[in-house]
């Protein structure tokens, strides 16, 4: 939807004058961006932000009608993911300094995400095992997340498998010539 907003300058128009109703001050929706890191994030927040405008906008464009942006269940899920991803953006912050050399905090910033997505998916596994008296569309939101959060642990096991060896070497001092 953000996309469809952004790729039009009527639709933007049409989202300007909706920030203006709900006297909030526009700003540029955020697209996700694979190559950019954390735009995931950027783009979750913004809508968050800009929940009021979008739904607003929804309901005078056609063709986004049929996205339901009322639908409560759907924005929990933004919620639960930007939870999910703000440690990523943290570990960004804290391995992206400039004034100082950053691959031995890599172990830790490496721990630091397993631990958060293991945390993650178990305490999702929980909440669905009990809750059974919980509606289906929130045991949904608990599965999607669970399984986001699965999904991230293994590319950032992938990533640090194939970073594990340098880290050593380098935390170690050894230097092969």
């Amino acid at each position: 939807m953000i996309g469809k907003i952004r790729s039009s300058p009527q639709r933007r128009e049409i989202f300007e004058k909706q920030c203006n109703k709900y006297n909030i001050e526009h700003k540029n929706l955020i697209l996700d961006v694979e190559t950019r890191w954390n735009s995931t994030l950027a783009m979750l927040r913004r809508a968050l932000e800009y929940k009021k405008p979008l739904l607003a906008t929804a309901k005078l464009i056609k063709s986004l009608r049929r996205i339901d942006l009322d639908n409560e269940s759907m924005w929990s899920k933004v919620e639960k993911m930007i939870g999910l991803l703000k440690p990523f953006e943290a570990a960004t912050h804290v391995l992206s300094q400039g004034h100082s050399p950053t691959l031995s905090d890599t172990e830790t910033v490496y721990q630091y995400l397993f631990n958060h997505l293991e945390a993650y998916t178990e305490t999702t596994e929980k909440k669905l095992l009990s809750t059974r008296s919980r509606t289906q569309s929130s045991n949904q939101v608990e599965n999607w997340l669970r399984i986001a959060a699965t999904a991230g642990w293994e590319k950032l096991k992938k990533y640090y498998q194939s970073s594990e060896e340098l880290v050593y070497i380098v935390a170690t001092g050894i230097l092969l010539i």
